[in-house]
C-alpha cells in the first residue's frame, strides 16, 4: 500500500509541475492541462496497441470473414441468385457487427486513462474558476480540460504514423498482408448495372449481356 501512495505523490509531483512554471496562474493552467492531454493520450494509445496486438490474431479472423462473406454476396448477386445473396449478406452483417462492437471495445481501451486524469484535476482544481482567453468568464476545468483532450487527440493521430515506434507498434497501421482477400466495391456492381455509351446510344438495341446480368440480379434482390 505504501508503494501505490508513493507513485500516487510521484505522479501528483510530476503533473503539478507543468502548472507551476508560468508565473500566470492561468497560462500554467492551460500548460498543465495540454501536458496531462498529452500523457493521457499516449499512454491509452499504448495501450491500445498492445490490446491489438495481443488479439490480432482474433482481429485478422474477424476481418477474414467479413471480406470473404462480403465478396460472396457479390458474387451472388452478380449472378442474380437471390437466396444466395441473401445467406450470405445476413452472415456478412452478423461479422460486420461482431468486428464494430469489438473495435469498439478496442477504442475503450484507449481512453481508460481517462477518468484517472480527471480525477486527477478534480483533486486539484475542483472549485476554481478558469478565466477563458479573451472572454470575460470563467469556467470549470473540465470545460478546458475536455476541448484540449480531443484536439490532442486529432494532433496526435496525424502526428502518430510518422514515429515510427508508434507505427511498428499498432498492428492498425500496418500493411496488411499480401495474401489478404480484396473487398469487392459496391460501385463496381453499380456501375455494371448501368447501361454503356454504346447501348444506350441505340435505340430499340438488345441490351448486352453484361448489362443485362447485372440489371437481372438488381432485380432479383430488389424489394417486392
Amino acid at each position: 500500500m505504501d508503494y501505490v501512495s508513493h507513485a500516487t505523490r510521484l505522479i501528483d509531483a510530476f503533473f503539478i509541475f507543468f502548472f507551476r512554471i508560468p508565473e500566470d496562474a492561468a497560462v500554467g493552467f492551460y500548460l498543465g492541462c495540454a501536458v496531462v492531454a498529452a500523457v493521457t493520450v499516449f499512454v491509452g494509445d499504448i495501450s491500445q496497441a498492445l490490446a491489438h496486438r495481443i488479439n490480432l490474431s482474433h482481429f485478422r479472423s474477424q476481418t477474414k470473414d467479413m471480406v470473404h462473406l462480403h465478396n460472396l454476396s457479390i458474387k451472388a448477386l452478380r449472378r442474380g441468385d437471390k437466396e444466395n445473396y441473401k445467406a450470405a449478406n445476413k452472415l456478412a452483417n452478423d461479422t460486420f457487427g461482431k468486428a464494430f462492437f469489438t473495435r469498439a471495445a478496442l477504442f475503450t481501451v484507449s481512453i481508460w486513462p481517462l477518468p484517472f486524469a480527471m480525477g486527477w484535476l478534480a483533486g486539484r482544481f475542483q472549485g476554481v474558476d478558469i478565466p477563458l482567453p479573451m472572454l470575460e468568464k470563467v469556467v470549470g476545468f473540465n470545460a478546458i480540460f475536455l476541448p484540449v483532450y480531443i484536439l490532442t487527440r486529432i494532433a496526435y493521430s496525424r502526428i502518430k504514423p510518422k514515429i515510427g515506434f508508434l507505427r511498428r507498434l499498432d498492428p492498425g497501421l500496418a500493411p496488411p498482408p499480401e495474401d489478404e482477400e480484396k473487398p469487392i466495391p459496391w460501385i463496381e456492381v453499380i456501375e455494371e448495372g448501368m447501361p454503356s455509351k454504346k447501348s444506350a446510344g441505340e435505340k430499340g438495341g438488345a441490351a448486352s449481356p453484361t448489362t443485362a446480368s447485372a440489371q437481372e440480379a438488381a432485380e432479383a434482390v430488389a424489394p417486392k
